[in-house]
Order: structure tokens, then sequence, then C-alpha cells
């Protein structure tokens, strides 16, 4: 199935290299990262190639497209964040005990401030951001997110936070930070929730509803539509609406542990780069 227009992909101007990649579709698999797989369990089909043209054209954000916080963008954080980051040294945390430790600082709650502040300016709902907890997982995964309930790894998935929202395009999207010493990606496909459940013919499920009967339909009846996958670097950082795109992280290729911040919020991509200077005047 050829790819169609859905969420729009915004890279940021100083970013460059070949970012974004598309797989061939997706598969069930038993068996993820070595470990059983206890509900179906889909990952992208490899190999990755680069999008063609015509699929540039589908995927990538104009400025039309930056009103709205439901898009895909990649993006590098302003150099005063970075260098607070790098000095808490959270890239060389061996397990989740350094990183609570360096959680408890106030440098380090500074920079978490510092960050929700910087990203608010360009949210559309102002002081609505919520921080995760710092993430610090294993390097060469495959699909990273791991249900500790089940102990498996549970490959592309919506995320499911924001239970109080009407609809999941309504939802808080996320800011997602690479604080480690390599790269991750991001891996989704670009059609919102709604636009697959239209597309397969079934009933719109409420936001409180099971959305996993229109994703395994949809893997199933589909098998060959693309996923998207964007390569985040260190102080490079995603913003996406994981609430209403199908979605999981990789560190396939890695090395070093893969540590990461994530924010909710309604962030749209910054674009007022004439401000930047003014906006770290503390």
């Amino acid at each position: 199935m050829e790819l169609k227009a859905g969420l729009k992909v915004y890279l940021d101007k100083d970013i460059f290299g070949e970012r974004i990649l598309l797989s061939s579709g997706a598969s069930r698999v038993d068996i993820l990262n070595g470990i059983p797989c206890k509900s179906p369990t889909y990952i992208a089909n490899k190999p990755w190639r680069r999008p063609t043209e015509a699929e540039n054209e589908i995927l990538m954000a104009n400025k039309n497209d930056l009103s709205d916080f439901q898009i895909v963008g990649l993006v590098r954080i302003p150099d005063k964040l970075a260098s607070q980051f790098r000095k808490l040294n959270l890239a060389d945390c061996k397990n989740h005990s350094d990183v609570n430790a360096i959680s408890s600082t106030n440098e380090y709650k500074q920079a978490v401030a510092d960050t929700i502040f910087y990203y608010e300016k360009f949210a559309s709902i102002k002081n609505s951001s919520i921080p995760h907890n710092i993430y610090i997982g294993d390097a060469n995964l495959i699909n990273n997110t791991f249900n500790q309930k089940e102990k498996t790894f549970i490959g592309l998935h919506l995320d499911s936070f924001e239970r109080a929202s009407d609809t999941r395009e309504g939802a808080r999207n996320r800011i997602c930070i690479n604080l480690g010493k390599e790269h991750r990606y991001l891996q989704f496909y670009n059609l919102p929730f709604d636009q697959m459940t239209e597309l397969l013919g079934m009933e719109k499920v409420p936001r409180n509803g099971n959305p996993y009967g229109v994703l395994h339909t949809f893997f199933e009846r589909f098998p060959s539509y693309p996923v998207v996958r964007i390569k985040i670097n260190p102080y490079e950082a995603y913003i996406a609406p994981t609430e209403n795109i199908i979605h999981d992280g990789s560190t396939e290729g890695t090395t070093h542990l893969d540590v990461n911040l994530a924010i909710r919020g309604y962030f749209k991509i910054p674009q007022q780069k004439k401000l930047f200077s003014n906006f770290f005047k503390f």
C-alpha cells in the first residue's frame, strides 16, 4: 500500500543528513529482542529505504503546517539547554540509581524547568507540561518499549497517558530529548488514529475504548504500509503526538545506553529563532 497524506514531518533548519527512512511495511513477530511476545506484536520490516520524491512531498511539512501540535518534528535543542544537560553527565549513567541521584539535584530540576519554560513559548496551551522521569534503556534494541508487568517488548503501539482527554487528537503530544551518547530512532505511521479507523471503514473508537482492534486490523489488512523512521542524534529531540500515532522507539545499531527525557504538553514546532537568546536571560 502506498504512503498516504497524513501528519506532516518537520526537520529543523540546522539538521542535515539522511534522517528519514521508510520500511516496506510491518509484520507480526513472536520474539522481539530475544524475549517472547505475549500479545500480537508488530514491528517494521527491513530493509529501510530513502523516500521517493513523491513520498517526500507527502511527508514533509511547510509553513502552513506548523501552527498545529499534531505534527512530527525533529529539532535541535538550544545550546543553553544542551549545556545544562551535558554538565549533569546523564549520558554516563550506568543504571537507574545513577539517574535517580542526578534527578534529585537542583541543577537537574533547573534544567527541566528551563526546558519547559522554553518549549511552552511555542505551546498552544500554557502551564500544561508534565515531565516524565529520565528514561534509561539498553542499546541495540530493534524496538525498545517494554511492558514491565508482562515482561515483554510491545512493538508498535499507541500511548495512553492522556485518559482525561476527550479525543486522541486533543491529547498532549510530547517532546523527547536524546540525552545519550548515540543516536536513537522514532518509528511511526504518519496516519493519525481516526484516519486509520476511517480507512478501515470501522466505527470510531471512544477515547476510553480499546484502540487495539483498529491497530491489529490495520497491520493485517495493510501489511505493506510504510513505517517512517527518524534518526535523533544527541541533544536533538522529536516532538510528536504519540497518543495519536502508532509508534515506538529504537536503539538499533548502538552500543551505549539510551538516555532520554520526555515531557508531555501541547508543543508546536519552535519557529521564532530570533527570540531564542531572549528566552535565556535569567
